[in-house]
């Protein structure tokens, strides 16, 4: 996925949620793995494996897997995270917010960073 606005610039007044928790019980998250439909990277991205998927029950979670913003920790945890890309592609992002230190959006912009180094 990629985002193009080169020359703009983008301000938001508060941050908002970056990672969301998906509400999955660890049987399920077995029944992917039993059924080779998901994958798991050093890094805790989720990689759907098998194109061919028919059903309703895991159609969200193979949706957030395929665009590479799923992450599963100790196999029990899974979390979707908002795309860095979105942010990457601005020329400039200013957020208006109180205490921006002990925000979770503060560390993800830190996290993300650390990734690219």
């Amino acid at each position: 996925m990629q985002y193009v606005h080169d020359n703009y610039k983008l301000i938001l007044d508060e941050v908002f949620s970056v990672v969301e928790s998906i509400e999955l019980k660890s049987d399920d998250i077995q029944i992917l793995f039993d059924s080779d439909r998901i994958s798991v990277d050093e890094n805790y991205k989720v990689t759907w494996k098998r194109s061919e998927y028919e059903g309703d029950k895991y159609w969200q979670i193979k949706q957030m897997a395929d665009t590479g913003n799923l992450l599963l920790y100790k196999d029990k945890f899974m979390y979707w995270i908002f795309p860095i890309e979105v942010f990457e592609s601005f020329k400039e992002v200013t957020i208006l917010t109180y205490l921006f230190d002990s925000q979770v959006q503060k560390y993800y912009y830190d996290m993300n960073i650390y990734r690219k180094i």
